[in-house]
């Protein structure tokens, strides 16, 4: 009953699309209360059946549920060999989903460990720092190294997790901020096949080449 005014942060209200009059949450912990944008929200939880071990379409399955914001997921499946994709998908592609159940027939991933939604800017500045990474890798390539693969894995996490926290934080920015992201993606991806494709014909870059890559990472 009653209560007193508070007021929060400009950047924290705009970065969650707040203006005045907008619901909130405020949840005790302890001595502390923790703030959050509008109501308690529900678990979102999603049931999937995997017909194929295909590692593709399994890795976009669970990317696309992750990116969409669900919390949880159990998949059924017939072959156990799915289990081992999915931990690969989780370890590989995503931002704090974990397996923490399974069973013969059936496993479930859950969002365990995620970093929260007030650090997307810095993930989205480590996705930037990681692509910029893969272009010194291109420029600067010797025969056998794989360094970018590491590098490429980092770069998809980062992404995949920025997009989830878009997609259930930032509605008016949703389509614009998923569109550049796809864009840089693609991008990025250019460069990671070129160095597939440099590791496995074990050349070099021409100079033509390494001038291109030079004066686009010098745009980037």
């Amino acid at each position: 009953k009653g209560g007193l005014t508070i007021y929060l942060p400009k950047s924290w209200l705009e970065a969650r699309d707040l203006a005045a009059g907008a619901e909130v949450n405020i949840e005790e912990e302890g001595n502390s209360l923790v703030i959050g944008p509008g109501a308690p929200q529900k678990k979102r939880e999603k049931h999937l059946i995997v017909s194929s071990l295909a590692e593709s379409s399994i890795r976009t399955l669970i990317t696309s549920i992750y990116r969409a914001g669900y919390d949880s997921a159990s998949v059924r499946f017939s072959d156990k060999e799915t289990v081992k994709i999915i931990e690969k998908v989780g370890e590989n592609q995503v931002l704090g989903f974990e397996l923490v159940k399974k069973s013969d027939k059936e496993c479930i991933i859950e969002n365990i460990t995620e970093p929260s939604a007030d650090q997307l800017e810095n993930i989205f500045n480590k996705v930037m720092m990681n692509i910029e990474e893969l272009f010194d890798q291109a420029l600067n390539y010797k025969k056998g190294e794989t360094a970018y693969e590491e590098t490429e894995q980092r770069i998809i996490r980062f992404d995949n997790f920025c997009r989830r926290v878009v997609a259930k934080t930032k509605p008016r920015e949703f389509h614009i901020r998923w569109a550049f992201q796809t864009a840089l993606n693609h991008g990025q991806r250019e460069i990671y096949h070129m160095l597939v494709y440099l590791n496995k014909a074990r050349g070099k870059i021409c100079p033509d080449v390494a001038g291109l890559l030079h004066s686009t990472k010098e745009g980037f």
